[in-house]
């Protein structure tokens, strides 16, 4: 799915870690409170690069890992955005990462 970065929105992530697997390499952000969404970014790129920007993604779920959520929320559900590649001058599904962290889990829901 093509989804448009929302400016705004980057800034209810933060890094939680880097790791690179078979040469590429992948950065984790944990969304603020009180969004449980993890996203991941491939092939190098950075969340604040990449403001404004409509990028390659796909949106699922996981029970979130230690190293990757809040604390507290380890082994919940949590929506996961993995970010592939940038796709210069492309228009955006009707998805935006500000849509997709309103409706992931919150705090406080199963």
């Amino acid at each position: 799915m093509l989804m448009l970065v929302n400016e705004s929105t980057v800034r209810l992530f933060v890094w939680r870690t880097e790791s690179s697997e078979y040469g590429a390499t992948r950065r984790y952000y944990c969304a603020v409170a009180p969004y449980r969404c993890i996203l991941v970014t491939r092939e190098g790129l950075d969340l604040a690069g990449l403001r404004g920007q409509v990028v390659d993604a796909t949106i699922g779920w996981e029970r979130g890992g230690r190293e990757f959520v809040r604390p507290g929320n380890e082994g919940l559900a949590h929506t996961k955005i993995t970010v592939f590649r940038v796709v210069r001058g492309a228009q955006a599904d009707a998805t935006t990462l500000a849509h997709v962290l309103r409706r992931a889990p919150k705090d406080g829901e199963g």
